[in-house]
This record gives C-alpha cells, structure tokens and sequence, in this order.
C-alpha cells in the first residue's frame, strides 16, 4: 500500500533515503509488517509504503522492493537504510542493484554493546560514525582501535567503512545516519498491528490523512525560507561563521577558517574540504563565511530540499 500524495511528495520534494524495517504484527495471523519511510523537509516522519507478508525472508523482501519500485521507479543516488538483516540487503542487490544500501549506526551500536561490552567506546563510534573528512575519521579511528582493537577490527573487517561511515559513504545520505523513522513508525501503529489485516490498514489510512492535513496547516503558517528546524541549523552555524578568516584564491574559491585550520570552499561547485556542505547539501559555516564575504545569500547555496516551498 502506497497512497497518491505520499508517492508525489517523494518525488518533488523528499530527500530520497529510505529506511525499511519489519515487525510482527501480533493478530491470530502472525503477519509481518514491513515499512518503507523518509524524511521530510521539517525533519519528520514521511511514510511511503508498507507491505504484509508471512515472514522476512530473502523472498519476502524482494517482492516488497519489487512493488516499491513501482513506487520509485529508477532514481539516481538513491540510498537504502536498514538493520543490515542479510535478506534486506539480498533484495535490494536484486531490485535496486544500482542504489546504495547502508546500515543503521545505532543498530551497530547496539552490536557493540552487547557483543563486545563496550558501552563506553560508544560515543566515539557515533563521533567517528558522523566523520565528514576521511582525515577526521582516520583520527577517531586510530583511538577507537586503542580503546578496543577488537571492535576496531570488527568494524573495518567485518562491517566494512563503508557500510556505516559516512566520511567512506560513496553516496549521499544528508544528515541521516538511523533507521529511527521506520521503527518510530511500527511503534505507533503498535496497536493497530493487534487488528486484522484490513482494520490495521484502515487505521494507517486515517492516522496518514490526520498527518497530512495537521502539516499542512502548519507549513502554511511558516514564513522563513528554510524550514524551522534548518533554520535554527544555519542560525548557530552564522554565528561560528563569524569568527573565521577568509582569504580570496580565485573567481570562487575561497580559503575559510582559523589560522592553524583553514579549508577550501567552491562557491560554485558548492563545495568545502570539510565535507560537511558536500554531503549534508546545506552550507557548513565556512561556506557562510565565504557567502558573506562575497556578498552571496546563504540561501542561495542551500538545496531546495530543505526549503519550506517544498515543505508545503
């Protein structure tokens, strides 16, 4: 089941990453419900399709991504997240062989926690986990594996970087790094998954319409460019920008930073060298220095997906 004005908001103004997740549903039947769900523009959970199936299996999941792609269709830089069940990742090789598949930081974590006993090397996974610059994940590495060699090798051996590095990641994720909308989601329908298949549907039905015209009313009411939440981002990040130097290299690069810390912003490009403008589409401070100083709106360099015209 994919309603109409979740599928056309995905295409025309969803940052396209999917989380996917399963969960039992609890009727005489013992379906399994599994979700595929984004994120909005105002940072909130934006459901796009869910499917019944006996169980999760390699089987099961390739058939809901094969009706999720009608959904989709082929886009380029799509990015799938999940719990790194095998099955899952089987059927996206299989549907979606040209899409990126990722893993859940805070599932590894969980991994971690209870494999290894190291709850207190957590927050430096999750620190080296959000690395934008291969050099500052390199550093929260390197004292990563002197707390705990063995979750150091069970991180690049067995999971591999890429799979939960963003510094490493080959596509774009944003600032998404969980699956927390997915399993938000089966939280909330937790007690229409005690129904019947066709009450639990129609309970989904209404809590998606009752959500779609409460956002509404709300994304009327705003009057900023950027969405709330993205505001307030880019306001604490103005203020860090005011501190920085910057120098002039050519027509639009610009060197930015303090003096023992400088980076490269393309104003063009809509780069910086660290990372963070290239990967989350949204202008790190060093590019607000850099716009301010050329006299450019900050605006301007932010993608369309965070703006409140898509919002509404």
């Amino acid at each position: 089941m994919a309603l109409g004005p979740n599928i056309r908001g995905f295409h025309s103004s969803t940052r396209h990453v999917i989380f996917v997740d399963g969960t039992f549903m609890k009727s005489k039947f013992r379906d399994t419900l599994l979700v595929a769900t984004c994120q909005d523009v105002n940072l909130q959970i934006y459901p796009l399709a869910f499917g019944i199936v006996d169980s999760e299996n390699d089987a099961s999941w390739t058939w809901f991504f094969d009706e999720l792609f009608q959904v989709t269709g082929m886009l380029e830089g799509l990015v799938f997240i999940s719990n790194r069940k095998d099955n899952i990742g089987n059927a996206i090789k299989i549907v979606y062989s040209y899409a990126y598949h990722r893993c859940c930081m805070w599932y590894l974590q969980l991994n971690i926690k209870s494999n290894y006993h190291k709850a207190d090397i957590l927050p430096l996974f999750m620190t080296t986990a959000k690395e934008y610059s291969l050099i500052n994940f390199e550093k929260s590495m390197a004292n990563l594996y002197c707390k705990s060699p063995a979750v150091g090798q069970y991180l690049e051996k067995k999971v591999g970087y890429e799979f939960w590095s963003r510094a490493h990641f080959k596509g774009i994720r944003y600032n998404i790094m969980t699956t927390n909308n997915a399993e938000s989601l089966n939280s909330l329908f937790k007690n229409a998954r005690e129904f019947s298949v066709l009450v639990m549907v129609e309970q989904i039905r209404k809590t998606l319409q009752k959500w779609f015209y409460e956002r509404h009313i709300e994304a009327e009411k705003c009057a900023t460019t950027l969405t709330p939440p993205i505001e307030d981002k880019k306001r604490k990040k103005y203020n860090d920008a005011k501190r920085l130097i910057v120098v002039t290299i050519n027509e639009y690069e610009l060197h930015v930073g303090v003096e023992n810390e400088m980076h490269i912003v393309n104003l063009e490009a809509r780069t910086c060298s660290c990372r963070e403008f290239d990967l989350e589409k949204l202008p790190c401070k060093h590019a607000l220095a850099a716009a301010k100083f050329e006299g450019i709106s900050c605006y301007s360099l932010c993608s369309p997906y965070y703006t409140s015209a898509s919002w509404k």
